[in-house]
Order: structure tokens, then C-alpha cells, then sequence
């Protein structure tokens, strides 16, 4: 998973506390930071903080990455709550909201979910932002004879 635009000693607690758990976790500062992992190998879950810090747009990051990987869980996490902001997230891509600062347990349980639910995601799916290849999700699911014959 990627953490981005966190300050940095709750970075280093989230940190903490989802690799206690098993996670893989890498952390952002800046837009060239994110996609670079996302161009790399394809995080499980995108958790971006809103606002970041000046000069760095969160919901023109969500929007860019969005265009790229259809199904990237990508959590926003605003640290004020409008229903302005969450239509704007949900235009650009966000998939789900996590008030900042939020209980940590709460934060935890939460990624862990997206990380299980997540689609086994393969390395080269996000192509950078070169503009080859979007990627979308696979419509079947299943692996029986019958869905690989369609999906064929």
C-alpha cells in the first residue's frame, strides 16, 4: 500500500501499525513520488491525505492515477468533510473516505479490508502516465471453463 502526503510522524505510526499487521507499506511526499511506485509495482491500496501540503493537488493526483488503473483502491482522507469534497473525490475516482484523524484501529481495519478484497494486480498493468495502455477491470469473474471460454 502507499501513504501520501501524511505528515510525517503519523506516516511513521500508520507505518507502524499496518506493518505490525503484515503490510507492505511505502510512503509520498509528492506526485512524482506516487507514480513512480504505481508505475513500479502497483500498490494494493492508494491512501491520499487532503490537503496535503501547498503545491500538491490530491483530488488531480486521485483524477491521474484514475486514468491510468480503473481499479486501484484509492481512499481520500480529508481532514474536513463536505459534501462538495466528496462529489469532487467521487468524480475523480476516490473510492472511499476516511476522515483525518481517525482512530487508528479504525484506519487499520479498514485498509486491511481493501487489501484483501483487492484484485490480484499484475506489475506492468499501470503503464506511467505515457498514456499507453489504460488498464480496466476484468468484467468476468470466475475461473470455470465456461468464463474462460468468454473471457477468450
Amino acid at each position: 500500500m502507499l501513504l501520501v502526503g501524511i505528515d510525517t510522524s503519523a506516516r511513521r505510526t500508520l507505518w507502524t501499525e499496518l506493518t505490525r499487521v503484515g503490510l507492505t507499506v511505502t510512503q509520498a511526499d509528492c506526485t512524482d513520488e506516487v507514480l513512480r511506485p504505481c508505475e513500479e509495482w502497483c500498490p494494493s491500496v492508494l491512501c491520499v491525505h487532503h490537503p496535503a501540503f501547498a503545491g500538491f493537488d490530491a483530488l488531480d493526483l486521485v483524477r491521474r492515477i484514475r486514468i491510468r488503473d480503473s481499479i486501484l483502491p484509492i481512499v481520500l482522507m480529508p481532514e474536513r468533510r463536505s459534501e462538495e469534497l466528496l462529489l469532487q473525490a467521487v468524480r475523480m475516482g476516490a473510492g472511499d473516505f476516511l476522515p483525518w484523524p481517525l482512530p487508528l484501529q479504525e484506519f487499520v481495519d479498514r485498509v486491511s479490508v481493501l487489501v484483501g478484497e483487492g484484485p490480484h494486480r499484475p506489475r506492468a498493468s499501470f503503464q506511467g502516465m505515457s498514456g499507453a495502455g489504460v488498464r480496466e477491470a476484468d468484467p468476468f469473474i470466475g475461473g470455470a471453463p465456461v468464463v474462460q471460454a468468454i473471457r477468450r
